[in-house]
This record gives structure tokens, C-alpha cells and sequence, in this order.
């Protein structure tokens, strides 16, 4: 007999209480990252061409991705609010 046999442990499944909040509220944090993802490509491109070095494109991206945390921190507080 192996000495791992015994160490599972039986847990009662997560309830499936719709009022449950913890599995009700989502965050729009990655949404919000995505969004700004892409719009700091286009914006990275912008600024590679304008100065010649595409190697700028990492400018743009994390311009992108901060807008994009702004984003999603702001779609979380209108989705807490309830104006939705």
C-alpha cells in the first residue's frame, strides 16, 4: 500500500446558492486590460513609425496596459454600484 493513498481529503462542493456573492461578482479587471492592450499596439505602432524604431511599441503597450487597469477599475465600481 502506498503512503499517499489516504492523504485525499473529502470536501463538500462549493454551494450552488445563486445569492452566493463570491461566485456572482466578476471582475471586469481583465476586460479592462484587454481593451487597453490593444489600443496601446496602436499606439505603440503610432509611435514607432513617428520615431522610427518600432522598439518603441513597448512605450505604447504599457501606456495601453496602465489606461486598461483605469479601465477596468472603473467598470468594477459601476458594476458594485448597480448602474448597470
Amino acid at each position: 500500500m502506498d503512503e499517499y493513498d489516504n492523504n485525499f481529503e473529502e470536501h463538500e462542493p462549493m454551494s450552488q446558492d445563486p445569492d452566493n456573492k463570491s461566485q456572482n461578482e466578476t471582475s471586469h479587471m481583465g476586460t479592462g486590460i484587454a481593451i487597453g492592450t490593444g489600443a496601446g499596439v496602436a499606439l505603440g505602432v503610432v509611435f514607432g513609425i513617428a520615431l522610427g524604431n518600432m522598439a518603441f511599441m513597448g512605450i505604447g503597450i504599457a501606456i495601453g496596459v496602465s489606461i486598461g487597469v483605469a479601465i477596468g477599475a472603473a467598470l468594477n465600481e459601476k458594476s458594485r454600484s448597480g448602474d448597470n
